[in-house]
């Protein structure tokens, strides 16, 4: 079985550091209990769907996990509402023994503290938190399109809401959290990997010519819409061409509809084999 990488981000060591100096270490080993046993629940039933762990990587929002191959829609709520599943059991279990051991409490209430703090705030159906993925997994079963159309009017909603909180703290008592949650959901929206937009732009918005140039193209299935995006080329026409099961070719003008509904880090594997599903 493949072994889980582990990363630690910069922004997490100055997190730690910051709890260090501010002589808090011991709610920041709290913190990061509670973190482990979220992202190991994740990983545990990952791989119980069958699926290989990649990487986990901490940063000072939390922790976030890489696999191996995409999830399968109904893989994803299991696998998203894992984390903040054992959390939440985690409380129950507190709660438990401070009932039979009362002096307890003491120990361990911070541990609950940041338990119910990130199951509560991971089932936030906000991108991307599991809440997102939860709430995805159950749309994306009727519609993949209305999934994606909810996902996005749901991020951009809490964006504009975390800075407006923002902007009347400054009137009072000034909370960077709110501006900071902000710059956290907004970059959820930006692509994932380095995109040359200008590449969009020549796409989409090229002259269109009574002759032009063919730049044909042949493309392995597990190529990403990325990597067949910087694949065009001003000037000419691209047609795709793919074997799979059997020959298939994209023409530029289909391409341009496959990019527009699909995220593009997908394969073309992915996306014919979704199509030819349904």
């Amino acid at each position: 079985m493949q072994k889980t990488k582990v990363k630690v981000g910069i922004s997490f060591i100055l997190l730690a550091i910051l709890f260090l100096l501010s002589r808090q270490f011991l709610l920041f080993i709290n913190y990061i209990l509670a973190l482990i046993f979220h992202e190991m629940a994740h990983i545990y039933m990952a791989k119980a769907k069958g699926y290989n762990t990649n990487t986990i990587k901490f940063d000072m929002l939390g922790a976030s996990i890489k696999l191996d191959n995409r999830i399968q829609k109904d893989d994803l709520f299991a696998i998203a509402f894992a984390g903040p599943a054992i959390n939440f059991i985690i409380c129950i279990i507190c709660t438990s023994i401070w009932w039979i051991v009362p002096e307890m409490y003491v120990f361990t209430a911070d541990f609950f503290k940041f338990n119910l703090l990130l199951a509560s705030f991971n089932m936030l159906p906000i991108e991307p938190l599991d809440g997102a993925k939860i709430l995805e997994s159950i749309i994306s079963k009727h519609n993949k399109k209305t999934a994606k159309i909810v996902s996005l009017t749901i991020n951009i909603l809490a964006i504009i809401v975390f800075v407006i909180l923002f902007v009347v703290s400054c009137f009072g008592t000034l909370n960077l959290t709110y501006i900071v949650f902000a710059i956290f959901f907004a970059t959820n929206l930006i692509p994932k990997r380095r995109v040359n937009f200008d590449v969009y732009y020549k796409l989409f918005f090229k002259k269109s010519k009574n002759i032009e140039k063919i730049n044909f193209l042949h493309v392995q299935p597990n190529c990403t819409l990325i990597d067949m995006l910087k694949q065009t080329r001003e000037g000419y026409y691209t047609i795709f061409y793919c074997e799979l099961n059997e020959p298939i070719y994209i023409t530029e003008k289909e391409f341009q509809k496959i990019i527009t509904n699909h995220s593009l880090t997908d394969t073309l594997q992915q996306i014919l084999t979704e199509k030819h599903n349904t």
